[in-house]
């Protein structure tokens, strides 16, 4: 999806039928950065995105929001209709150096929330027995992705646990300015089974998200007792940073962090009466 891009003074006009979308916008940035034959860096190439005459993006950095090139980004809006003449009109206009896009994406929305993101940690998509479609895993900076050799028991969807990132990592997961739920599914899959007779303890780690601790010297094992059981994990009220981004960092105490699927869902805004 990223070895493309429109590049330079562009717009595209998307027709679409009445309703409103949810549109996110990908990117890569190639050309400039460490490794590339141009280098430089930061603010090499600063670009705006216009709705008809709205602005989405003003003075954007693709590299500095990704935190380096060759990171695949995403920028996400919701509340996206068409014009009076049934289409989506974007402009990409040059501040500094070509705007470019990679791929455009309209999804209906759904209630006037974004459409919910789950990842497994696997290279393939998973649906589960609500009908739920779970993404391979996407979005991450570092770890190692691995199989789990034994089945979870005592869950609905047991395949949810089919994989794992394991390491000292990070979910970068685009999202609109709003407050979400994210929950997290881990189960101990090593330490306790056959391969490592360890006990509890034997794995500890860290989870914040923007900076913010959501997990602190947390220890699957010691939580349930056993190994492949299933642990689930839910914050309320997770609000983006400035990029757009729900950051997910997953940081070892001792020995790694893991975690085998994630969920993240827009809340539903509490109706103030006046």
């Amino acid at each position: 999806m990223y070895r493309a891009a429109r590049a330079g003074e562009f717009s595209y006009d998307i027709p679409v039928k009445p309703g409103l979308y949810e549109l996110r916008l990908h990117f890569v940035e190639t050309i400039f950065g460490p490794g590339t034959y141009v280098g430089r860096g930061e603010s090499s190439r600063v670009f705006s995105v216009l709705m008809g005459e709205k602005p989405l993006l003003t003075h954007f950095d693709v590299l500095s929001d990704a935190g380096g090139n060759y990171r695949a980004f995403t920028r996400v809006f919701k509340g996206v209709s068409a014009d009076s003449d049934g289409n989506i009109h974007l402009k990409f206009l040059r501040d500094l150096d070509q705007p470019f896009v990679n791929a455009i994406e309209l999804v209906p929305e759904i209630d006037g929330r974004m459409n919910p993101v789950r990842i497994v940690m696997q290279d393939n998509s998973y649906v589960d027995h609500a009908g739920h479609l779970w993404s391979a895993d996407q979005y991450a900076i570092g770890g190692v992705l691995v199989n789990h050799q034994n089945p979870v028991a005592n869950v609905t969807d047991p395949h949810l646990f089919d994989g794992e990132r394991f390491g000292h990592f990070t979910y970068q997961i685009p999202v609109p300015p709003g407050r979400y739920t994210v929950t997290l599914h881990f189960s101990e899959g090593y330490f306790g089974t056959d391969a490592a007779r360890n006990d509890h303890g034997s794995r500890i780690f860290n989870v914040y998200a923007n900076g913010e601790a959501l997990l602190r010297n947390f220890d699957i094992l010691g939580r349930v007792g056993e190994p492949n059981q299933p642990v689930t994990e839910t914050f309320h009220g997770i609000e983006p940073n400035a990029a757009g981004l729900i950051v997910l960092s997953f940081v070892p105490v001792k020995n790694y962090a893991c975690v085998n699927a994630l969920e993240v869902t827009e809340e539903v805004p509490l109706s103030t009466n006046h």
